[in-house]
């Protein structure tokens, strides 16, 4: 019987490796288990252990520098005790399985604690706890109070025991670490300045970050572990929060649902609260989804700064001379395709060097602003106006005839007149000053280049302001005056 113990001992773990004591306690604390609570798993295999070797007491403990820690016990109440002289410490010094057939008779335990008193262990057998290349980290083992030999089967079941209850141990290192590195990952995630959706192949959501509940409407109840794109896509263009869908809500949608199956690009989404998002969704090689959603507002507003900067008069918000002059030539080309009829309006300010002498240049300054104000207000949405330099203005009217032309000319020359600049605020002089305007009108001729139109209107403005200024003048002719247009920007 000795020997065929033996013989399945060796087979145990058959390393024979030797580790310090300071890389034993190592891989200890890297299991956490000292100092733990009960655990139904290691609660089974004690049971289970008491069982297949019929003993009234079983345990499953870890040793640490000083002491035993029962992790789980049937029999015999007791948290730790300490390591010196315990069975459990001569047990993983040892790869095979430490037996005693009787305590009073091996001079090591007969006066031990557990002998001589409570619970008076008369038999012991125990087997190493083995993880890596021979690290014994603790023991399961049975107690019983009379002496016995321990037969082949049950040396076996210890072994095979102790054999389940290292794969419980790693399986429980294993749970622990996947669960660390889930908070880790979580940590990362919600760290993602960005908006960030991860989506299964079936495109039901499986993890999002803090970012993306701040990205959508606060009442979206579809944003949700478990929601599919569809439901989440829907929810939001039902609730208003894309501009854009509005009227074509299905549209919209379906276009979604294409770019989220076959994500190519990048696209760039208006948001209800006047924001703007970037979307762009990766398809991983097992058929998941990355989806992340940038913040692009203030980068949008920046390029509309960058766009009214290159496009905007700096002083009064009208449309540069570049485009302004660009506005026109488009209309002549469309004018010329549809055969629709066109006219302009070019403004100058009467006696402006005047305002500017006696009021100074920043009084100046406001009073080309509020012309542009008040000749803004009687325009159609439509109608395109624009400062050409200095106090000349030109409105570009599209669909409109002379007659009609002439009309707006007044409306704008009436809103114009009543602009005064009250005394005392112009130097060298009493009385309040008026500020009107000249006005010459051109409609597109058939055939006719935008350079002409200019022309013939510009030529109608010093017809007006030769007649005396303060009114309106058209369909002049060139009559000698260059009707070229420099196209200075």
């Amino acid at each position: 019987m000795e020997g065929q113990i033996i013989s399945l001992c060796q087979t145990y773990s058959g390393t024979g490796t030797t580790v310090s004591e300071e890389v034993r306690l190592a891989h200890l604390a890297a299991y956490d288990v000292i100092d733990t609570g009960p655990e139904d798993e290691f609660d089974r295999l004690v049971r289970m252990v008491r069982t297949a070797l019929n003993a009234p007491i079983a345990l499953l403990c870890f040793i640490d520098s000083e002491r035993v820690f029962f992790k789980s016990q049937v029999g015999y109440e007791t948290g730790e005790i300490p390591r010196q002289g315990a069975f459990c410490d001569q047990t993983i010094r040892q790869d095979q399985p430490f037996l005693i057939r009787d305590t009073l008779q091996d001079a090591r335990f007969s006066e031990y604690a557990f002998v001589k008193g409570e619970p008076h262990v008369r038999a012991y057998a125990g087997a190493p706890l083995v993880v890596g290349d021979g690290i014994r980290l603790g023991s399961i083992a049975i107690c019983d109070t009379q002496p016995r030999d321990f037969t082949e089967n049950e040396i076996q079941s210890l072994v095979d025991l102790s054999r389940v209850a290292v794969d419980e141990l790693s399986l429980r290192r294993a749970k622990r670490e996947a669960e660390v590195a889930r908070k880790q990952l979580r940590a990362a995630i919600d760290a993602i300045p960005d908006g960030f959706m991860l989506f299964d192949e079936n495109e039901r959501l499986v993890l999002f970050n803090r970012r993306i509940k701040e990205l959508y409407p606060p009442n979206a109840t579809k944003l949700r572990v478990g929601a599919s794109y569809e439901e989440m896509i829907r929810e939001t263009v039902m609730l208003g929060w894309y501009p854009d869908a509005i009227g074509n809500e299905e549209e919209v949608i379906q276009r979604a649902l294409a770019y989220h199956r076959d994500p190519k690009g990048v696209v760039e989404q208006p948001t209800a609260n006047g924001g703007w998002l970037r979307v762009s969704n990766t398809r991983t090689a097992t058929g998941e989804t990355v989806a992340f959603r940038v913040d692009i507002s203030e980068l949008k507003q920046r390029e509309q700064d960058l766009f009214l900067l290159a496009t905007r008069d700096a002083l009064t918000g009208l449309l540069s001379r570049g485009s302004i002059l660009k506005e026109l030539e488009l209309e002549i080309e469309r004018s010329s395709r549809n055969g629709a009829r066109s006219s302009i309006l070019i403004v100058d300010a009467d006696h402006f060097k005047q305002i500017n002498d006696m009021c100074g240049h920043l009084a100046g300054d406001e009073v080309l602003k509020e012309l542009a104000h008040r000749m803004g207000s009687v325009l159609r949405e439509v109608d395109r106006i624009g400062r050409l330099g200095g106090e000349e203005f030109i409105v570009v009217l599209p669909d409109t005839g002379i007659e009609e032309a002439v009309k707006v000319a007044e409306r704008l020359r009436q809103a114009v007149e009543t602009l005064v600049i009250p005394a005392g605020e112009a130097r060298h002089s009493s009385e309040p000053l008026r500020v009107t305007v000249s006005i010459g009108v051109a409609e597109w001729r058939s055939g006719e280049s935008f350079e002409c139109i200019y022309a013939r209107a510009d030529n109608c403005l010093y017809a007006a302001k030769a007649a005396g200024r303060n009114r309106i003048e058209y369909d002049c002719e060139l009559e000698g005056r260059d009707a070229h247009l420099q196209m200075n920007v």
